[in-house]
């Protein structure tokens, strides 16, 4: 006969265990506590961000493709946001983690107009902001795996500036992340010259946008285009870019049978 101790399951008689299983049966243990989890690498991803200044203002580019790796999987992820009157932000990298950076300066800015002071956050204090949120998350070693860039037009200045994952930060007069880098920043150097008119620069960034389009497969030919001066900031609807297909270069004459031998 058995007969129940102090503590549930704990018996008295001589040669039955305490806390032991039925035979056959599997051993009853606590599942294992999860460990902190932290993103390994980016997985849906928006690919280069194009922007340079021009007399009067800022002009920043980008597609609005999501790649799920190579997959062009979502084609309306538009990646520049405004952040209040005066400044914009557009970013590279995980576009779930730019959800996260737009929480953050939708939040700060929420606060500006609780305030209801008058004052508003520039260009120039975004950008130091947002520094300050990618070096914090860097050190927690959960960074945020976005290279952005950030512009604005106050008191007459156009201001740009970029920071990326490891909160690295600093100011430009033209500039691209991710694979623009290798394949735009070029074309921007090349074109790109003090005092050049809004159209100019508009026609600048929309060339490197596609000669992106071409050379980088994480790229899509529809885009936006924004513009900062005094009139406040104007995110363009995405549209087609034109394209050409017909370059010598282009075409793979070995793999159609065209080869001379």
């Amino acid at each position: 006969m058995l007969r129940w101790g102090d503590s549930i399951g704990m018996s008295n008689v001589p040669g039955i265990v305490a806390g032991a299983q039925p035979s056959g049966c599997a051993p009853m243990t606590a599942a294992p506590a999860q460990d902190s989890q932290r993103t390994q690498q980016p997985i849906v991803t928006g690919t280069g961000i194009v922007a340079c200044k021009f007399d009067g203002g800022v002009v920043i580019g980008a597609d609005t493709l999501g790649s799920y790796g190579s997959l062009a999987r979502y084609k309306d992820q538009r990646r520049i946001i405004q952040s209040g009157p005066v400044a914009m932000v557009g970013a590279a990298g995980d576009l779930s983690d730019f959800q996260k950076i737009k929480n953050y300066v939708e939040e700060i800015n929420m606060e500006d107009r609780i305030q209801d002071d008058g004052n508003e956050l520039t260009p120039k204090q975004l950008h130091s902001y947002l520094s300050r949120v990618m070096y914090n998350r860097r050190s927690d070693v959960n960074p945020l795996w976005n290279e952005m860039i950030v512009g604005g037009f106050k008191d007459g200045k156009a201001f740009l500036g970029a920071v990326d994952l490891l909160g690295t930060s600093f100011e430009v007069d033209l500039y691209a992340n991710s694979f623009a880098t290798h394949v735009a920043l070029p074309i921007l150097r090349r074109g790109w010259k003090e005092g050049m008119s809004r159209a100019e620069a508009e026609q600048l960034v929309t060339k490197c946008l596609e000669v992106q389009w071409y050379r980088n497969t994480r790229s899509s030919p529809r885009v936006q285009i924004a513009v900062a001066d005094a009139q406040g900031i104007q995110i363009s609807e995405p549209f087609e870019l034109e394209q050409k297909w017909n370059f010598e270069g282009f075409k793979h004459t070995e793999y159609h049978g065209l080869r001379n031998y």
